[in-house]
């Protein structure tokens, strides 16, 4: 796999993350399967503070880039990211939290 091999499981996600950026926050399941088997990463796990909707590189991390891909084209994304602070982390259990401080 090369390039954007997550981004069609991000755009299935981004509405949701979306929603909990409106919402203040919040977590959700992803499946599992869906990521392993796009890749053979030893971890799919990050960690992504946005600040002002811009949201940092993660070298190396292809899931995360992934992600920063979908979120820079999102008009929805930019416009509820002004003038916040947002962390998005996807934990080693699959498990993608939002959190709007």
């Amino acid at each position: 796999m090369g390039n954007n091999q997550y981004t069609d499981l991000w755009e299935n996600y981004r509405p949701v993350i979306i929603n909990y950026i409106k919402d203040g926050g919040g977590h959700f399941p992803l499946d599992k399967d869906k990521f392993v088997q796009r890749g053979n990463r030893d971890t799919y796990s990050f960690t992504l503070t946005v600040v002002d909707g811009v949201i940092p590189i993660k070298e190396g991390n292809a899931v995360a880039r992934d992600l920063k891909t979908v979120l820079d084209k999102s008009d929805s994304f930019k416009k509820y990211s002004a003038g916040k602070i947002i962390r998005i982390r996807l934990t080693p259990s699959y498990s993608l939290e939002v959190s709007v401080m």
